[in-house]
């Protein structure tokens, strides 16, 4: 019976009818209904032509796994429920919920420990608090944070960056019955304002606040805590202000240069260091207003990566090359989990390799 359990819970996860789905593959809605009850199998073709609708791979409806957390909330302005998403976006949260599965199988073949369970935030902390105490908690002070999508992937948290169509939300975070802690964050977004989602997402882990889907447009309750910490956990007052004196900025207005120069600093956009010049009295209110904060400068954020690696990360790439040079996992597995064709999986550990082998000599 776990054929049409899964089927089911695939189907539900896209807040898809069995009418809807019956619409897509033009089929009957009983026969639908007969493979979601058990009473018959569906032929190969159609699980494929199902897997593809529900972005799920073949093997998720073979093995028992848990569907995406039911109780979301919506905390943007245009969308309420997960039905009034558009299915593609839909499918996206599937994806994500299925590279979260992979994520914790290539944990299981290294035998890899469980997370140690993240932290509580102290009862009725403000956001500014919160970062205070989860950067000394963590060791870092006052220091900028180069990667927090590192930081956060470091307590066992998985993040991944995919785009989301008509960037109808900037991040998504949960904790999954199955797979724990996760976030998923708008990889159509500038790098500053993908930084900043995850740091919100961050915090609302922190704070037990649920699982939610957040646009950072809305300013009131839980989602102004969560931008209150993303801004002092990217941006800590003490080396802002250090940083913008030793810079020499105390001029009425910066140039955009030298103010991307110190965003480039905290990995943050320009628009979300202009707000906090001028939350700290560095700059003019309203200062921003008078400056082309749409053109960020060349080399905003260092040499770019190949957008399959941005969208997986770096710990789920090398923990990936790790069992497969452990030979945990084949090459087409590793393509597979990768998101890449099988000539990009096989370039990718001949380089492996050939590094491995410089170093070693």
């Amino acid at each position: 019976m776990i054929l049409p359990q899964q089927l089911r819970r695939a189907r539900e996860a896209l807040a898809l009818s069995r009418e809807e789905v019956a619409s897509q593959l033009r089929m009957a809605v009983h026969q639908l209904g007969s493979w979601e009850e058990g009473t018959e199998q569906p032929p190969l073709d159609r699980l494929w032509e199902l897997s593809d609708l529900y972005h799920r791979d073949v093997d998720y409806f073979l093995l028992p796994h848990e569907g995406v957390p039911t109780q979301l909330s919506f905390r943007v302005t245009r969308r309420r429920r997960l039905e009034e998403l558009s299915l593609e976006t839909r499918q996206v949260i599937a994806t994500f919920d299925e590279l979260c599965r992979s994520a914790r199988e290539i944990e299981s073949i290294l035998e890899m420990p469980t997370p140690v369970p993240l932290p509580s935030a102290p009862q009725g902390a403000s956001g500014e608090a919160l970062a205070e105490s989860e950067r000394l908690r963590l060791g870092i002070g006052d220091k900028p944070i180069p990667d927090v999508r590192q930081l956060v992937e470091n307590q066992g948290i998985l993040c991944f960056h995919l785009v989301i169509p008509n960037d109808e939300f900037s991040g998504l975070s949960w904790d999954h019955p199955e797979y724990g802690l996760g976030i998923l964050i708008n990889g159509g977004e500038n790098p500053g304002r993908r930084a900043f989602t995850t740091a919100h997402e961050y915090a609302h882990l922190l704070r037990r606040d649920g699982d939610s889907v957040c646009d950072l447009q809305i300013d009131r309750g839980a989602e102004r805590q969560a931008s209150r910490f993303a801004t002092a956990f990217l941006m800590p007052a003490a080396d802002v202000i250090e940083t913008f004196y030793r810079r020499d900025l105390s001029r009425p207005i910066p140039s955009v240069d030298e103010i991307a120069a110190v965003a480039r600093r905290y990995s943050v956009s320009l628009e979300a260091l202009c707000l906090r010049l001028e939350e700290l009295n560095l700059l003019p209110k309203q200062a921003s207003a008078s400056l082309d904060l749409t053109r960020p400068p060349s080399r905003y954020f260092g040499r770019a990566r190949p957008r399959w690696r941005r969208r997986v990360g770096e710990t789920f790439t090398d923990r990936t090359l790790e069992a497969h040079a452990a030979g945990r996992i084949s090459v087409g597995k590793l393509a597979h989990y990768l998101g890449i064709d099988i000539r990009q999986a096989i370039d990718l550990v001949e380089k492996e390799q050939s590094t491995s082998s410089a170093e070693n000599d």
